[in-house]
């Protein structure tokens, strides 16, 4: 698909948020250049980076629009400031060490034809540095259409498939809420689901890069303290959200729980992960957990690479 007509905006604005990222940069801006789909432009927000970040995004041209902080602020905040400047009818993201297939646009804006569609997604390879790799929807159930019960039952989205609608966004009491450090987007997708439908292509569009400097890696332990906090968010910006939606809450509840004792069991600290399940025990699974915090350490870490889990 051509570029549009000069000097009108482009269809699509890809959101890059960047903190020192010079390791996988090049690579992944690349992924957006080499897009059959050329109707776009780059919003690149460099968060003061003390590394060559800079330097590596200002290499490309004009299509990469680089904007720079001079101070690191919250995540969601420097994603909200980048998208102030985008000017695209679509919002892509892509972080800065994930990949897109060269078709991912062209195959993803098409489904943007049905107008109650706010957001579209697609299948995704979770990777690591040892070459292991898992395709997400192998594994785990997906929904599409008006889901937002199935999502907040078990949430799905992965980050760098996600395209939306930019009116979408601007309907919203916010867009990124900053007090969040790890589920930032995740809030959001979810109210975009709760007012509008999802679709999806079902072949893989991206790479989710999964290594030690990964924000759901590195601060593990927020996961389940901010699940709760997208849960009183719910109930406050929806007054009938806990009446509508009693199941789900609750399910949310458990899974939040597991969560928690799944942190503490790669701690290795047993003892707090039972404390966390010990009144879950009509949850299956949360009891399957508990019985198996009785494991060693050794085991544990075994039975997570069985399962195919490279988180």
């Amino acid at each position: 698909m051509n570029s549009s007509i000069c000097g009108s905006p482009p269809v699509v604005s890809v959101i890059m948020n960047c903190f020192n990222s010079a390791t996988y940069l090049k690579e992944a801006i690349e992924s957006v250049y080499a897009q059959t789909f050329t109707d776009w432009e780059i919003i690149f927000w460099d968060n003061a980076s003390t590394d060559n970040s800079g330097q590596v995004a200002n290499g490309f041209d004009s299509k990469l629009k680089y904007h720079h902080g001079n101070v690191t602020i919250p995540l969601g905040l420097a994603r909200n400031k980048a998208i102030e400047k985008a000017s695209g009818e679509y919002i892509a993201f892509l972080d800065c060490d994930d990949l897109w297939a060269s078709n991912k646009l062209e195959r993803q804006i098409k489904l943007f034809k049905d107008q109650e569609v706010d957001l579209v997604f697609s299948d995704v390879i979770e990777f690591d540095g040892t070459g292991r790799e898992q395709r997400l929807y192998e594994r785990r159930p997906y929904y599409t259409g008006s889901c937002f019960s199935a999502l907040f039952s078990d949430y799905f989205l992965s980050m760098p498939t996600i395209v939306v609608r930019r009116s979408a966004l601007e309907q919203q009491p916010y867009i990124f809420d900053q007090n969040y450090e790890v589920a930032e987007e995740a809030e959001l997708f979810l109210r975009l689901a709760y007012t509008g439908k999802l679709a999806m292509v079902k072949d893989v569009l991206a790479k989710y890069r999964v290594h030690d400097g990964s924000v759901t890696n590195s601060k593990s332990e927020l996961i389940s303290v901010e699940r709760m906090m997208i849960l009183e968010g719910f109930k406050r910006l929806y007054p009938q959200f806990e009446s509508e939606h009693k199941s789900e809450v609750k399910r949310w509840i458990r899974q939040t729980k597991r969560s928690e004792a799944a942190h503490y069991l790669k701690l290795g600290k047993s003892t707090e992960a039972r404390t966390v399940l010990k009144h879950q025990f009509l949850d299956p699974k949360s009891a399957v957990m508990y019985i198996i915090s009785f494991l060693p350490k050794i085991i544990l870490h075994f039975l997570r690479r069985l399962r195919g889990d490279i988180r």
